[in-house]
């Protein structure tokens, strides 16, 4: 498609959606949202972060962190690894491991302090 820039990762999934099912799930979507998770046969296992305000910089950059840091035996976070960044029209897409958790926005108490995660 003109227009269209794609990278994708090595460690793609076979099970990856296509370009078009991922543009038609995050307009089913809408677009004042920061993403949305894609499921295969009925589970997590996708985010795509999508918008036009979303740069394809920020994928790469975090397709890298990713790779240094998810190998670090003695890690304290998990960084999702990127499979897929593309454009379309105006948008841009990263779509990215799903890691299960809390959001640090839902850890964080009334008083202001952040919990401790499980």
């Amino acid at each position: 498609m003109a227009g269209e820039e794609v990278w994708r990762s090595a460690n793609a999934p076979a099970d990856l959606p296509t370009l078009d099912d991922i543009v038609k799930l995050c307009a089913r979507a809408g677009f004042n949202r920061n993403g949305v998770c894609i499921e295969v046969l009925g589970k997590p296992r996708f985010w795509a972060k999508y918008g036009s305000s979303v740069i394809r910089g920020e994928g790469r950059t975090q397709a890298h962190v990713a790779g240094i840091v998810n190998t670090d035996p003695v890690r304290v976070v998990r960084v999702p690894e990127v499979y897929l960044i593309f454009s379309r029209e105006k948008s841009r897409y990263i779509v990215m491991e799903f890691v299960e958790g809390t959001t640090f926005a839902k850890r964080k108490s009334d008083t202001g302090q952040y919990e401790k995660g499980a």
